[in-house]
């Protein structure tokens, strides 16, 4: 079903957006970061991630280094 695959890929872009947010914004952790997307899995987190942007969680926040503002949450 094509339809059901669009769905699942905008979800997991929209996700993809709320995680590159968070770590820009934010110094919580992948694991913590994952969560609040909706992956329970951190290791699952980081390959989708990988996937999607080319470059790990990790490695995303160390490139925008201070270009966002960090908080704690």
């Amino acid at each position: 079903h094509v339809e059901d695959a669009d769905r699942t890929i905008e979800m997991l872009r929209l996700r993809m957006m709320h995680a590159c947010r968070l770590l820009r914004e934010t110094d919580a952790k992948i694991a913590d970061v994952a969560a609040q997307c909706g992956v329970p899995d951190g290791a699952y987190f980081s390959r989708l991630f990988l996937q999607m942007n080319g470059e790990g969680p990790r490695a995303y926040r160390r490139r925008m280094g201070d270009r966002g503002v960090r908080t704690h949450y």
